[in-house]
């Protein structure tokens, strides 16, 4: 018989010698005795010829086709998390991954990720703050309230100024005050008084 990662070959019906075996192509394998190469199933490889066993995709990347050489590296924004995997999964909202990961890392806090499969978190719009990692919305300030980009909490306005909405404050008008912080409004001066 033929030795283990070679096989008999097709056209010959009766052997004489082992050095009449073939080697068995890169993404096959052969054991002992082998009449043909049997393809490596999916989630599997072997990358040179003469194989006698294939070996599992590492985590991290995966292979959907039988017969192959390689395993392909996970997509950014995606992620494997076994060995033998034939599909990667998208990572979730709220997280993302480089290329070739095995799990899916949360966004920090400051940023999110609205949709799924992304390689990347996006901070936190001005006006808006995300106070915990791994979230998939940003939360509007609150009236009285401001922040920056890729802000984890929103500060209150200071004395003088205000904000209806939230998000940015501004300074009271001329003819009106603010006299605590985090005020949502202004106040008209009393007649006789003003501000400048």
């Amino acid at each position: 018989p033929c030795p283990a990662g070679t096989h008999v070959p097709s056209n010959i019906a009766v052997m004489s010698s082992a050095s009449q075996c073939v080697t068995c192509p890169s993404g096959t394998f052969c054991s002992v005795g082998s009449g043909s190469a049997t393809a490596c199933a999916p989630g599997t490889f072997s990358a040179g010829a003469g194989a006698t066993t294939c070996s599992a995709c590492l985590a991290g990347s995966f292979q959907a086709q039988e017969g192959q050489s390689s395993c392909v590296l996970a997509d950014a924004g995606s992620f494997v998390n076994e060995t033998g995997a034939t599909a990667q999964v998208p990572c979730a909202a709220g997280s993302y991954s480089g290329s070739g990961a095995s799990t899916c890392e949360p966004c920090a806090v400051g940023t999110y990720v609205d949709a799924t499969g992304e390689s990347s978190c996006v901070n936190a719009d001005a006006g808006f703050h995300v106070p915990e990692e791994g979230a998939a919305t940003q939360t509007p300030c609150e009236s009285g309230k401001f922040s920056g980009a890729g802000a984890s909490q929103c500060l209150e306005c200071e004395v003088g100024s205000f904000s209806v909405l939230g998000g940015e404050c501004t300074l009271a008008s001329t003819g009106h005050y603010v006299s605590a912080a985090g005020s949502s409004n202004e106040t008209a001066c009393d007649p006789g008084t003003f501000s400048a």
